[in-house]
This record gives structure tokens, C-alpha cells and sequence, in this order.
């Protein structure tokens, strides 16, 4: 009798040799942990882990992973699939069927392509305050600026849902839920955007639990809200996508390094089905920051943030607009520069760490092709400057490498970004570094006299 597949477990068969390394043991225990099978079910895979079929052959591949996954197939999504890999520290894999699904060449998830009523406008209004914010526009605090937009869309969204309570029209009742969605959307944006502005300012003390209205932490504060809105949007993944990352970089901030990387590994399996938009690149953007945390902790892991870095660029790629291309690209490309450079997140140099020559060439054309991207914001410029102070210093030249660390901290006229106290630093450790070899100089002097 025939076997009966299910659709997107047809659609894997184009990865049969990559699939043939992953143990069905780790994935039916991820399950089991992840509350994706039933404790019944996991006993059941268990049994046909260790008694495999004859007749269920797949992929050309052992019988055991076979057995489990076309029974698997008809138990749980791709989503939960999928997860449950990443889970299982199958990265690359992942990526590669994320990346190879992104470009339509596997049809594995179904996207709910039609983020809703004031997606579009929350998403340029989203981009336009983390320009200002990076470009040092806004005239006060960024973080309270974005809590104005924030502020008056709040009351029409609270007014949508007064009006939803005592309207009994069926038509207008429709008008006023796309209304309250549409703000849901925008307010979510501005949230994001005053959530982005205090994380940069590197001012992190932050704990979940004192997530409340009544917090004295701004950061918390904002989580807070957000879970007020992100249900109300008509495609919440985006919205959880957003929070889960800014939730997984607040904690890698204050050095919860596991619980960061949880959270980021949730919001990365909740973007598989969402569409091309600023969450999807800002949860890139994340992931490859806490894994440089990571790296700059233990030496470990720079291979997976290349990985999810390359497969941010390629998702790039595709994206039609050039405003929006260029400025995640810059922001993930100097992420991988620093990484490559030995530089950490907030600029401190990476101890014990001596990047390759080949290592700074390929940070240098990267810093070509950044640099070919055109205007970019003061932040951004100031991470620019930075990654070429470094590469100076690497190469022996201390004077550029000042001129250049000195170019970084003109980027910020007025002292906004936390990473500018981290280069003024850095500038001091490179003029030390300059007055060591002039004294070495002048006593290499006295021994010749």
C-alpha cells in the first residue's frame, strides 16, 4: 500500500541528504519538550524509533527517521518542524530551508502575506523615527519623542474600542475593528521605535517580572504596553516576532545570555511565516548581536552568527525598496565586521582575540561595499569609523587609526548613543598605545648613544 505524505513533508524530499544527518531522537524529544506532541505520542515515536518499518522508507534514509517523520508529517506543522530543529541546534539546516523557502523555491509555509489595515504607515513611520533616532534629529530624548507619536495614537485606539462597545451598526462595527487595527498596527510601531531608542542607549536594567504599568523602568514599561496591542493587530506574529527580539536583547544586555538566545530562537521560528517587513530584519539584526555577546563571552558561535548574517543579507536581497535594503544591510553588515574585527557590540575590543589577515580583508571590502551603499546615519557612520580606527591599528597604523576613532566621535555631536563613551575609550587606549612606542623609541635611542 502506497505511503500517504503530507504536502510540506513532499517538499522536503529536495533536502533528503541534508535531513539524513538529523537523529529522529532529537526531534521527537524537542517535541515532547516544546508541548508540540503529546507525552502518548513521544512514548509512541519512541517505540518506532526502536522498531522501525519495513515498508516506510523515505529520502533513502535510515528506517527509523523515516517512520517518525512520516508520522510526524500528520501530528505537527512545518512551523513546529522546523522549530524543533533549531531547537535541536540543526542551524544550518534551518537556515538553509528557511532561506531556499524565502525565495519560493520550497512552497514549506504558508505566509499570511497581508499584514492588515496601517501596516504600511506603521512601518515608515517605524523606520523614520529609527532614522531620526540614528541620525541624532530628534531634538529631545528619542526614547520620549517616540512615546509622543506613541501618546496620540494611543487615544484613537482607545477610542476605536469605546466606540466598538456601544456601536451596533454591523457596517461601521467593521469600519471601527479596521480602524482599531490599523492603530494597533502604528501603535505597536512606536512602541518598537521607543523600545529601539532606550536600547541604544545602553542603559540596560531590565527583569520581566517587573514588566508593569507602574514600573520606574522605562523598559519595562514599554513591554508592558506592547502586550496591550499585539493581539488587537491583524497579523500578531509580526508583532510577536518584534517583541520577542527586543525581549532577547534586553536580556543578552544585561548578560542572560541563555535566556536571550531563547527568546531569539522563539521569535526566528515565528518569522517563518510572516512576510518580508522591518521585524523580520530587525530579529536578524538581533540574533546576530546576541550571538557577537556570545562570541565576546566564550569565543563561540561565530560560525552560526556568519550563517544567520549571510541569510539576513540574502532575505535582503530581495526586498524592493532601496531605503529599507540599505539601512538593515548596513546595520547587519557591521555587526559581522565587528565580529570579524574582534570588536564587541557597545566597541570594546574582544580580549584574547587576534582577527586573521584574511579576516580584516574581508572586513574591509565589506566596509567597501557599506561605504558604496551612500549616506548612512550618525550611528551608523560612528560604527563605520570605528571598524576602519581598527583595522588601522591592526595594520600598524596607530596615527589613522586615531584620526579615524576621532572621525567616530564626531557622529555624535550630542553624546546620545551609549557606544560613544566605549570610543572615546578606545581613542584613549589608542593614544596610550602611541606614547608606549614613543617612550620605546627614545629609549631604543639612549641604547644606541
Amino acid at each position: 500500500m502506497p505511503v500517504v505524505m503530507a504536502p510540506w513533508l513532499t517538499e522536503l524530499e529536495h533536502f533528503s541528504d541534508e535531513l539524513s544527518l538529523v537523529h529522529p531522537y532529537d526531534i521527537v524529544e524537542k517535541l515532547g519538550q516544546l508541548n508540540y506532541i503529546s507525552k502518548d505520542q513521544l512514548i509512541e515515536f519512541r517505540k518506532i524509533i526502536r522498531t522501525a518499518q519495513n515498508d516506510t522508507k523515505i529520502f533513502h534514509r535510515e528506517e527509523a527517521k523515516s517512520a517518525v517523520l512520516l508520522r510526524l508529517a500528520h501530528e505537527i506543522t512545518i512551523e513546529q518542524f522546523l522549530e524543533a530543529l533549531l531547537r535541536s541546534k540543526y542551524h544550518v539546516l534551518v537556515l538553509k530551508l528557511v532561506s531556499n523557502c524565502r525565495k519560493g523555491k520550497l512552497r514549506l509555509v504558508v505566509r499570511n502575506v497581508e499584514p492588515g489595515p496601517g501596516f504600511k504607515q506603521a512601518q515608515k513611520l517605524y523606520l523614520n523615527t529609527k532614522i531620526y533616532t540614528h541620525k541624532n534629529i530628534f531634538k529631545v530624548n528619542p526614547t520620549e519623542a517616540c512615546r509622543n507619536i506613541y501618546d496620540s495614537n494611543k487615544l484613537k485606539f482607545e477610542d476605536c474600542q469605546q466606540k466598538l462597545k456601544i456601536e451596533t451598526d454591523e457596517e461601521e462595527k467593521g469600519n471601527l475593528k479596521q480602524n482599531l487595527m490599523k492603530f494597533a498596527n502604528i501603535c505597536v510601531s512606536c512602541l518598537f521605535a521607543a523600545l529601539d531608542a532606550e536600547i541604544t542607549r545602553w542603559n540596560i536594567d531590565f527583569d520581566w517580572d517587573e514588566c508593569t504599568v507602574s514600573s520606574r523602568n522605562e523598559l519595562a514599561r514599554l513591554f508592558h504596553q506592547l502586550t496591550g496591542y499585539i493581539k488587537e493587530t491583524p497579523n500578531p506574529n509580526i508583532a510577536e516576532v518584534g517583541f520577542f527580539s527586543r525581549l532577547a536583547i534586553a536580556y543578552a544586555m544585561t548578560g542572560q545570555l541563555a535566556k536571550a538566545e531563547g527568546y531569539i530562537e522563539t521569535a526566528f521560528t515565528l518569522s517563518f511565516s510572516i512576510p518580508r517587513c522591518s521585524e523580520l530584519y530587525f530579529m536578524y539584526h538581533m540574533f546576530v548581536m546576541i550571538l557577537l555577546f556570545k562570541y565576546q563571552k566564550n569565543k563561540s558561535g561565530m560560525g552560526k552568527l556568519v550563517c544567520i548574517a549571510e541569510e539576513a543579507r540574502s532575505c535582503l536581497q530581495q526586498e524592493n525598496d532601496d531605503s529599507i535594503r540599505y539601512f538593515w544591510t548596513r546595520m547587519i553588515l557591521l555587526r559581522k565586521v565587528f565580529c570579524l574585527l574582534g570588536l564587541g557590540n557597545n566597541i570594546e575590543l574582544i580580549k584574547g582575540y587576534t582577527p586573521s589577515q584574511e579576516q580584516i580583508d574581508e572586513a574591509k571590502e565589506m566596509l567597501v561595499e557599506i561605504r558604496d551603499m551612500g549616506d548612512m546615519e550618525s550611528r551608523r557612520e560612528m560604527f563605520f569609523f570605528t571598524a576602519k580606527a581598527r583595522i588601522a591599528q591592526l595594520e600598524g597604523d596607530l596615527e589613522s587609526a586615531i584620526f579615524c576613532t576621532e572621525l567616530a566621535i564626531d557622529c555624535d555631536e550630542n553624546r546620545c548613543f551609549g557606544e560613544t563613551e566605549q570610543v572615546q575609550k578606545y581613542l584613549e587606549q589608542l593614544r596610550n598605545l602611541v606614547t608606549k612606542t614613543q617612550c620605546g623609541n627614545q629609549q631604543d635611542i639612549r641604547i644606541e648613544n
